[in-house]
């Protein structure tokens, strides 16, 4: 699918309908839930091999057995912290397997009031 920006190896993305399926960092922030990741860099425009399940061990900083959520304040990342601010989404994306690893099983995100 074609991307609408730029996306870095391990980044989490949306995949939206505008005259094609493309590919955006997703965002709680923003309600673009987690449907992927992708395991290469990216530039805007390009067409990238979006990932929908597995293990995505393009990430760092992790601590095993932690449940990671969408990030609402890096698009694109994890955070061991779920978003708590209004209109924002909460989703849970995977268990983190090593320090640089999740296995990759989002849930369907709930929208905050």
């Amino acid at each position: 699918m074609i991307t609408s920006e730029a996306l870095s190896a391990g980044h989490l993305v949306n995949l939206y309908n505008s005259a094609g399926l493309r590919a955006q960092r997703a965002d709680a922030a923003f309600a673009r839930r987690a449907h992927g990741y992708v395991r290469a860099a990216f530039a805007s425009g390009a067409v990238a091999e979006v990932y929908v399940s597995g293990f995505n061990d393009l990430l760092s900083g992790l601590v095993v057995g932690t449940t990671v959520y969408l990030s609402d304040t890096t698009p694109g990342t994890v955070t061991a912290t779920p978003p708590t601010a209004s209109g924002h989404i909460v989703q849970a994306t995977g268990i983190v397997t090593g320090v640089n690893e999740i296995n990759f099983e989002p849930s369907e995100p709930v929208s905050l009031a």
